[in-house]
């Protein structure tokens, strides 16, 4: 029997407008809010998938605190399924369907209302509650989160099909860092941008040793922000690992992390990580499909033509957030080149490419071979430090790189290196990790 008092505690506690209260207050994320808030008006179910603390529920506050410009305030309710009083009826068949009813005789909405429900994961068999509601009122919008892709796709790959509309949450991106810690680039234009260079390098130094997790970069205090990083880290483990799948041990799947963070942008050896904690290579690669579909961690897999050596050849991995890397791998001071990488893969990750590693026969290698459709579009290396002979190293493998797809010009990304250099008919642009990143976010204004 589920206790509605309990219920009707809860939606009080999350809905403060209902009596009168403010949106809680947050800086907006315009990148994201300019491809959700057309979203409210069309019917599919939206879904927003992301690492924990990522910021989707500043999201589904900003979609409400704009639904509130136009709406009655009893037609909008949301609850967060992480709310420890809710947790005790997470298995129960009638749970969501009895929220749904005490809301009703709450609020007595009128019309259209929308059903904000956060970190739904945490409520077993969701999937088939809200197909049919989809299926038999028009007049319910579902937006929802989950913190597991696995929950997101496996679940409701065959019930939800053709009903939704999803949304990656990544943490902040370097634009998105520059305006929460207050940086305004009030001109786009690149004369201004390096006259800006040494503010904007401290930002990206800044961003790249505590990542972009929105509360850690509005903490103010260097020590609290480790001690978030860390917190974040043991709540994904507890409540998205081993609480979602079951698993008892929470000593191995940590070691595994532990390793994965500090061996970031590597190949990475099952066998040889088993070896190293006295687990089988199967169970390791469980691990990271599960650490992968919890968001902490993402893989990188070889550019191949045959789909057979692609699965064949070993994943790199990389970490969802520089500052949980940094937190939990200690490896930021030792090799910024592997953060650099991290920090440009996420980017690149984040704008919804396809992306993969290149090798040759000679073992040159490429970091990125990026395909924003069904094609090859972009090669891009990261070298930090281009002295000796790694100039030439990453020169020659790109060259090779671009002979084998056919493309005339790459991308070296670097500390502080500006140029260009031709070699036959194909160019390599060396650009710096900053100002690459402005590029990418949209803060530099190309002439494209």
């Amino acid at each position: 029997m589920i206790d509605t008092t309990i219920i009707q505690k809860a939606l009080s506690f999350w809905n403060g407008w209902w009596y009168g209260e403010g949106v809680p207050d947050s800086i907006p994320r315009t990148e994201y809010m300019d491809n959700l808030l057309p979203l409210l008006d069309m019917r599919e179910i939206v879904v927003l998938m992301g690492i924990r603390r990522s910021g989707k529920s500043t999201l589904l506050y900003q979609m409400i605190e704009h639904l509130l410009k136009t709406c009655s305030t009893h037609n909008i309710c949301y609850i967060n399924f992480d709310d420890n009083a809710l947790i005790p009826f997470a298995k129960d068949p009638d749970f969501l369907q009895t929220v749904y009813e005490t809301y009703l005789e709450e609020q007595e909405p009128v019309e259209r209302v929308f059903l904000f429900f956060d970190e739904i994961q945490n409520i077993q068999n969701w999937e088939a509650w809200v197909k049919k509601m989809y299926d038999k009122n028009r007049d319910v919008k579902f937006i929802i989160t989950g913190s597991s892709s696995s929950l997101l796709q496996k679940e409701y790959s065959s019930l939800l099909t053709g009903r939704v509309i999803t949304t990656e949450v990544y943490p902040l991106s370097f634009g998105e860092y520059l305006t929460f810690t207050g940086l305004d680039l009030a001109d786009k234009t690149l004369g201004y941008l390096l006259n800006q260079k040494p503010a904007i390098k401290r930002k990206l130094s800044e961003y790249m040793r505590y990542g972009g997790f929105p509360e850690v970069v509005l903490q103010n205090v260097e020590r609290l922000k480790v001690e978030q990083l860390k917190n974040y880290f043991t709540g994904i483990i507890a409540r998205d690992v081993l609480l979602r799948y079951s698993l008892r041990d929470a000593s191995k799947i940590e070691g595994v992390s532990h390793l994965l963070l500090t061996g970031i942008a590597a190949p990475v050896s099952a066998r040889k990580l088993g070896n190293t904690l006295g687990i089988s290579p199967h169970t390791v690669l469980d691990y990271i499909r599960i650490l992968e579909e919890v968001y902490l961690v993402q893989t990188l897999p070889f550019f191949s033509y045959s789909l057979k050596e692609q699965m064949s050849r070993q994943k790199k991995i990389y970490c969802i957030d520089n500052g949980i890397k940094n937190a939990i791998g200690f490896t930021f001071s030792k090799d910024m080149g592997r953060t650099a990488e991290n920090v440009v893969f996420l980017s690149i990750r984040r704008s919804g490419s396809g992306v993969f590693y290149w090798k040759n026969e000679k073992g040159w290698e490429v970091d990125f071979v990026v395909k924003p459709g069904l094609d090859v579009g972009e090669l891009v290396q990261v070298c930090w430090d281009l002295s000796g002979k790694s100039e030439n190293r990453e020169v020659r493998a790109l060259n090779a790189a671009m002979e084998y797809f056919n493309l005339k010009k790459s991308t070296i990304i670097t500390e502080d290196t500006l140029k260009e250099e031709t070699i036959g008919e194909n160019v390599i642009e060396f650009v710096p990790l900053w100002l690459w990143l402005l590029k990418k976010d949209r803060l530099l204004q190309t002439g494209d």
